[in-house]
């Protein structure tokens, strides 16, 4: 059972509990504020003086594309921004979009699709990213070690004993493996399971305070954005975890600055050895011996092959915004997208999964007390988001010279018995399609995707491609699989006659 974690009369302490007990109110009012801004309004943060600094310092820093010049990368180049404009609109869950691209020393792509690149955007969770920066400096100053537990700073031990957790660091934080999920208590053992956790950023935003002295939004102002020359970045109502908001000006300079290894323009902002081997360093204890992994590290999800990076890969989703960071440090090429989507709603697991069926919803919940109900991000962005890939990943073939494709991210193999969960039938509730995924050995396959069978090849525990390029999202609760994205449609599986049979008379029992 859980127990209370002693309190302490001190006024860290009593911050503390203040942040966490009010951090769902203010996520959603800053939610709300943010997803009610009309497309292109300024910066609340930006004073007028501001703002005419800001145009004088993004004419002086403007980053310039510089395309590749060769017959085939402006055809593809031609092909992918095509496809932006015809798919960002009304009809999308994108309604407008920026993209940048780097490729070796050169941005070979920066373009706004129906916006401007001054436009600002909510930054969501790639704020996160300033969060890291922010801590690297201060382990690069000496005023922190990120291995070293993070009561050593707050002056209050988070850990809790009685599971048999070992001391949580900054590192722990910093790679969401904390055990934090909600509240101030641990909920699984420091290291041994991965769950984002906004949370956890918010309270690395307090400890940046506590080191330097300074609110978060100050600190980074002064040390990150002016060294910087970010013309439109404006930190003045974030949190460690999202509510920064930056312009497509500012995507590409932060988009250099780790491609540069944490040097832009000539400034060194963070160590170069972050860049090497920490922000790649698992530290999730217990993690696959398979050939190709996929972990969080430093902030990054990190895709590896034979224990060498492959990509890594951080999301942006709240409702108004959305995007992504990809970069691929062997080929020296990466990209951030970012768009206001519309659809990035917060709702409850099964709610999702029922889609307003209240009698099925009312009947899950009965059948699988043991389940916690989980928040999920409305994934249909994400499907957007899958179709773009295959795009941007045709255009990065061609540019780099190089397959970069993960669809190539060779399929990690996995047993007969895991490969067994997966399958069954997948049905769309709104029209009489369905999937079947079924396994040969540790092998899967789907039928009703494509015509015929066709064998589904991993590249993560809940994301697979089809030999087209297609992907499908398993979408899960714990062990269990539940749900299935391909496109813009979510197929849930149906539940097998035994276990109806077993809910029926768990339901006969207690009547």
């Amino acid at each position: 059972m859980d127990t209370d974690l002693p309190e302490k009369k001190s006024a860290t302490t009593l911050r503390m509990k203040s942040a966490f007990r009010n951090i769902a109110v203010i996520c959603l009012v800053y939610t709300v504020s943010f997803a009610l801004k009309s497309p292109g309004q300024d910066s609340p943060g930006l004073a007028a003086e501001e703002r005419e600094t800001a145009l004088a310092r993004e004419q002086k820093n403007r980053i310039q594309e510089a395309p590749i010049d060769d017959p085939a990368v402006r055809q593809a180049r031609d092909e992918l921004l095509a496809w932006l404009e015809s798919h960002t609109g009304p009809r999308y869950n994108a309604p407008n979009a920026v993209l940048v691209m780097v490729h070796k020393d050169r941005v070979i792509i920066k373009q706004a699709v129906k916006t401007t690149s001054t436009h600002v955007f909510n930054a969501a969770s790639h704020t996160k990213l300033f969060t890291l920066l922010s801590i690297m400096q201060l382990a690069d100053r000496g005023k922190i070690d990120i291995d070293k537990p993070l009561s050593e700073y707050m002056e209050e031990d988070l850990t809790r004993p009685e599971i048999g957790s070992a001391p949580v660091t900054i590192r722990h934080m910093l790679s969401h493996t904390s055990g934090y999920m909600w509240g101030a208590k641990q909920s699984f053992r420091t290291g041994y399971g991965y769950h984002y956790s906004n949370e956890g950023y918010n309270l690395l935003a307090l400890l940046i305070e506590k080191v330097s002295g300074k609110p978060i939004a100050e600190y980074v102002k002064e040390n990150i954005i002016d060294p910087l020359g970010m013309p439109y970045a404006d930190p003045t109502e974030m949190k460690g975890a999202a509510f920064l908001r930056w312009s497509l000006e500012d995507m590409a300079i932060m988009l250099k600055l780790i491609h540069g290894r944490g040097k832009y323009n000539g400034k060194r902002i963070v160590k170069e050895k972050w860049f090497e081997r920490e922000i790649y360093q698992p530290v999730q204890v217990g993690l696959s011996l398979a050939r190709n992994q996929s972990y969080r590290g430093l902030a990054f999800r990190v895709y590896t092959v034979d224990e060498r990076p492959f990509a890594i890969n951080h999301a942006a989703l709240t409702p108004g915004s959305g995007g992504y960071f990809q970069y691929y440090p062997q080929h020296q090429m990466g990209f951030i997208l970012m768009t206001n989507s519309p659809t990035a709603n917060l709702i409850d697991e099964i709610e999702f999964r029922n889609r307003g069926d209240r009698e099925k919803e009312k009947e899950e919940r009965a059948n699988n007390r043991r389940f916690l109900p989980r928040v999920y991000l409305d994934p249909y962005f994400g499907a957007w988001y899958s179709s773009f890939t295959r795009e941007v990943y045709k255009f990065m073939r061609v540019a780099s010279n190089a397959d970069i494709n993960p669809a190539d991210y060779k399929e990690t193999s996995a047993s007969p018995e895991l490969a067994a969960r997966y399958t069954g039938r997948y049905v769309h509730n709104d029209s009489s399609e369905a999937m079947e995924i079924s396994a040969t050995g540790a092998n899967l396959f789907v039928e009703g995707a494509t015509p015929g069978r066709a064998p589904l090849l991993a590249s993560g525990p809940e994301k697979f491609y089809l030999k087209n390029n297609d992907i499908i999202f398993f979408i899960r609760s714990g062990e269990r699989l539940h749900s299935l994205l391909h496109g813009n449609k979510l197929f849930v599986k149906e539940i097998q006659p035994e276990r109806q049979e077993a809910a029926g008379r768990q339901k006969s029992s207690d009547s």
